[in-house]
């Protein structure tokens, strides 16, 4: 993955962890892609989505129990083959 590519997945990463310490689910949708299936996968046992809506309803709920949400990267990996790019982290 070129560095160019690189820098513009960690400003969305950037951006992401901004919207959901906000909790603006709106802007926090309109950074993922505008198809509803994907596949995410969460932190904790049995966390997955296979709709990034279902995936937006669920961050909402969960938004209703942190009175305020700070979002740290510990790591992250970014794979790219042609123009598509996967990330863990």
């Amino acid at each position: 993955m070129s560095d160019e590519a690189s820098v513009e997945v960690r400003n969305l990463l950037t951006k992401m962890a901004e919207a959901f310490a906000e909790k603006d689910s709106e802007k926090y949708r309109d950074l993922f892609t505008k198809k509803t299936d994907v596949v995410i996968y969460g932190s904790q046992v049995g966390e997955k989505w296979t709709n990034i809506n279902e995936y937006i309803k669920s961050a909402t709920e969960g938004w209703k129990y942190a009175e305020k949400i700070t979002v740290i990267y510990n790591w992250i990996s970014i794979q790219s083959s042609g123009k598509v790019a996967w990330l863990a982290t």
